[in-house]
């Protein structure tokens, strides 16, 4: 910046005088940005090293702080020269909260060419291919790979986020370190090209932690960083294809871990065979520093090749000692040059950062996952797409439940009503092995049909079934409704109040005998009449629920995914994830989708028509293809694999907002569908009350 910059920097930002303005940055020139601005609406510094603190007499801020932010403008107060790489990091935060994002001069970065979605870097690397790598290897004798986010990577968005679920088991061992993270980040920031012990050594010293203390910190970190890892399969693959090449195989990593520990952590990840391991931490000296020359004194003369994902250390620094160089992007950067970038935008919380880091370690495990798509994601297996798109929706749906069943009254069980409430059930189960404290759970077998069958002997409900005759004729209503043929057709003039009140013994009889078969079934399966129970369900007005009131002795409270408002409320207590009303409808991409939500979390078994006189239950005929119901358990396996890689990570009581799962299944339609998943454009769904179909791709490209 020039001599008289603060006039230069007022006039260029004098129409922003009113707007409320934040800084990104804490070094020379964010100081003299806020300087020259000291009578303009600084709301706060953001710093990716910061997360605390006064900065020029401002506050720095979080992300989350942006959101009570309005008519908001960024300034990235930085040399014109990082531009590019700050703002690739930060423009989907950003436009999540409507932030103007400008440079130091005044300049709109949105507008760079490297700012497009499609710039000339990204087009060029989705050329590159693993069968392009495998021919590049045969051109050299000596093969090297960085080891983190390119042999191996982290569920986790992250690699700070380690610290937090650290800091979150310590806890329930009763070890409290205030700022722990923030602790945890500076010791390895002071403690560079040291071990984990001596980052731990600093960090007791810090905080006065006994020897115990800092041997189980350390032992749960560790423990973490394993839990987290896995390996990148096709790098994986190509290293060993370099080895059967008869190439020179070496590793390359900073970091503070041993080197016994990380060939035993390499090995337990299927990654052998390699000739060295060269760590940071044993040579006390960094990539980026002198880790390259120590490589180069064991491969003297040899044409050596280092593959690697970050530009700098793997790049530009192994050139400078006339290493030729190969870069592979970590998961996270692909995410960010693919059509599905706008993910990381609404990432706020831990859970959503895991859970965002798990589709990331799905999705681009490979760094040739992009090939040929000009970025745009492909999902080809069933597998996949339950593991990206329906498993968050499990998993946001089961963590609301755990957070209602902490609160609310002791239940005797939870009811997870069939078909949708299978998968749920299932997991369910899984978490209460773990959780002794949650009540028992039942997969309920009933639908709206059979509910309404075995409640009408009931006047109010005998009302309720008199809305269904918007739908079909009295005749149809009462043979596919209610499964009587032996009602009489209607007489002349009659009308449609009429023809029931005529039947309405007929009707009674019936549910007289299906209540008691109901009675069976609920004594078969553990279930009593006069126990208290939470009745589940993924979305629904609360019909089942309220007919199903009608077997119990206390009424059945509800929890469901989507609770449909309506002017005729049943009047019966049900929590919800979303209150589904008439603005919902039009714009909650759940409800968008809630034909393909019922289609793949449905049971494989067909829908219940009433239960039978020993309890037993009698099915609906199977509408479904062979080919659907084993597309149905490959999207289960993706959402249990998921859901298990969730639990092991994640931080009880930490949130996973409605807006994370929304803008998630905001990429149903704009990923590509090819293989497998191609027929999804063909699946419908049938509704066995009103004897319809449903496209199930009504929203799908």
């Amino acid at each position: 910046m020039e001599e008289n910059c603060s006039e230069v920097i007022r006039k260029i930002f004098h129409v922003f005088h009113d707007n409320n303005i934040v800084i990104y940055g804490t070094g020379i020139a964010a100081q003299k940005v806020v300087a020259a601005l000291n009578d303009f609406k600084i709301m706060g510094i953001l710093d990716r090293s910061h997360e605390e603190g006064i900065f020029c007499g401002h506050k720095i801020i979080s992300w989350n702080d942006l959101a009570n932010i309005p008519n908001g403008v960024l300034i990235i107060a930085s040399a014109k020269k990082n531009y590019k790489e700050i703002y690739l990091r930060i423009r989907d935060k950003c436009a999540t909260y409507g932030f103007q994002v400008l440079g130091a001069w005044g300049e709109k970065v949105a507008y760079y060419p490297w700012a497009q979605h499609c710039d000339k870097e990204a087009a060029k690397y989705y050329k590159k291919s693993k069968e392009e790598l495998k021919k590049e290897l045969q051109q050299y004798d000596a093969i090297s790979f960085d080891v983190f986010d390119t042999l191996i990577m982290r569920r986790i968005l992250n690699p700070e986020d380690i610290f937090e679920m650290v800091d979150a088991r310590i806890r329930i061992k009763k070890i409290y370190i205030t700022d722990f993270k923030k602790r945890r980040m500076k010791a390895d920031k002071l403690c560079q090209n040291g071990t984990i012990f001596d980052i731990y050594d600093y960090l007791q010293k810090e905080t006065l932690i006994s020897d115990k203390e800092k041997n189980t910190i350390l032992q749960e970190e560790i423990a973490c960083e394993k839990m987290s890892l896995l390996p990148r399969d096709d790098m994986v693959e190509i290293m060993h294809c370099a080895m059967k090449m008869g190439k020179k195989v070496n590793l390359i990593s900073d970091m503070y871990l041993p080197i016994e520990f990380m060939k035993e952590l390499l090995d337990s990840l299927g990654i052998t065979g390699y000739t060295q391991l060269y760590i940071s931490c044993e040579y006390k000296t960094r990539k980026e520093e002198h880790l390259y020359e120590k490589y180069l004194v064991d491969n003297a003369g040899l044409r050596c090749l280092h593959i690697g994902d970050n530009y700098q250390a793997d790049v530009i620094k192994p050139q400078e000692y006339g290493i030729d160089t190969y870069e592979v992007k970590s998961a996270y950067a692909m995410l960010k040059m693919s059509n599905m970038h706008g993910v990381s935008g609404y990432t706020d919380t831990f859970n959503e950062r895991v859970l965002t880091g798990l589709l990331i370690s799905e999705l681009f495990n490979s760094p040739f996952a992009l090939f040929d798509s000009s970025g745009i994601v492909t999902i080809r297996e069933w597998k996949k797409f339950g593991y990206i798109f329906m498993a968050p929706l499990v998993i946001k749906y089961i963590m609301d439940l755990f957070s209602y069943l902490k609160i609310a009254e002791k239940y005797d069980g939870v009811l997870f009503a069939a078909r949708d409430g299978y998968v749920f059930q299932q997991l369910y189960k899984k978490i209460r092995c773990r959780k002794n404290e949650l009540p028992q759970s039942y997969y309920f077998l009933t639908s709206r049909k059979a509910a309404i069958r075995a409640s009408m002997e009931s006047e109010d409900m005998f009302d309720i079934l008199k809305d269904y005759l918007q739908y079909n004729s009295c005749e149809e209503l009462m043979e596919k409704y209610m499964g009587i043929s032996e009602s009489s057709p209607v007489l002349p003039g009659e009308t449609p109040d009429e023809f029931l009140e005529r039947n309405k013994d007929l009707l009674f009889k019936k549910a007289a005998r299906l209540k008691k078969n109901y009675e069976v079934y609920l004594k078969n399966q553990g279930i009593q009449q006069s126990g208290k129970y939470l009745f589940c369900e993924i979305y629904s007005k609360g019909t089942t629920q309220y007919a199903l009131n009608h077997l119990f002795d206390e009424p059945l409270d509800g929890f469901y995914l989507m609770k449909y408002s309506f002017e005729k409320d049943y009047g019966i207590p049900i929590a919800s994830v979303y209150n589904i009303g008439d603005l919902e409808r039009e714009r909650c991409m759940l409800v968008l989708h809630e034909t393909l939500i019922e289609l793949f979390l449905t049971s494989e078994m067909p829908a219940l028509q009433e239960i039978g006189e020993d309890g037993e239950p009698i099915y609906e005929s199977e509408q479904r293809e062979s080919k659907e119901l084993a597309a149905l358990k490959d999207v289960w396996r993706g959402i249990e694999e998921c859901f298990d890689s969730f639990m092991n990570l994640y931080i009880e009581g930490t949130e996973i907002r409605k807006e994370f799962l929304e803008n998630v299944f905001m990429y149903l339609d704009s990923v590509e569908y090819e293989s497998q998943c191609e027929e999804i454009r063909h699946m419908r769904f049938f509704d066995n009350l009103r004897e319809s179909w449903s496209d199930a791709d009504a929203f799908i490209k």
